[in-house]
Order: C-alpha cells, then sequence, then structure tokens
C-alpha cells in the first residue's frame, strides 16, 4: 500500500478532520483513509450527483406549487420611460 503526506493543511481542516475521527471512533489517519476511499471509490462514481440534482436539492424547499405564480416584470414599457446613457467625455472630446 502506498502512503501519503499532506503538507500544509490548513489547521481548520485538520481540526474538524481530528474531530470527526474522534466522533467516528478512529485515528485521523484511518479517518482520511475511509473519506479517500469512499470518495474515489469505483461504487461512489455512479452514486455521483449531477449539477442539475445539486441545484434541485438547493432550491428544492423554494418550489412554488401549482397555485403559486412567479411576478415577472412589466418588460412593455414605453421607449420614453427609459433613460438614455450618456457616453460623452467632455475632456476628451
Amino acid at each position: 500500500m502506498a502512503s501519503l503526506t499532506i503538507r500544509q493543511l490548513d489547521d481548520e481542516i485538520k481540526q474538524k478532520l481530528r474531530l470527526q475521527a474522534a466522533h467516528n471512533g478512529r485515528s485521523m489517519e484511518a479517518e482520511a483513509r475511509v473519506i479517500f476511499t469512499e470518495l474515489f471509490s469505483d461504487q461512489n462514481k455512479h452514486s455521483r450527483k449531477g449539477i442539475a440534482s445539486c441545484i434541485r436539492e438547493a432550491v428544492g424547499e423554494y418550489t412554488l406549487t401549482d397555485d403559486e405564480e412567479i411576478a415577472l416584470p412589466n418588460r412593455k414599457k414605453k421607449s420614453s420611460d427609459r433613460k438614455s446613457l450618456d457616453f460623452s467625455d467632455k475632456d476628451f472630446g
């Protein structure tokens, strides 16, 4: 089996790993091994979520019911209601 040394690991990440390892009754090394094994195992490749699934989960609680509507802005304003932009530069003509 191979060995791995991780240098310059953020102290906060190390602390979180230590706490998670203690919670699971493992050493930090054993916990890191479990994390890497789960992350890179062949079984996990098929269970990874796509971007659409992640977005759906993130906004799932905000899903509208059939009775709700999204209020859209009024896009039928007259052109006179819109302000024109001035790109002239008086200093440079």
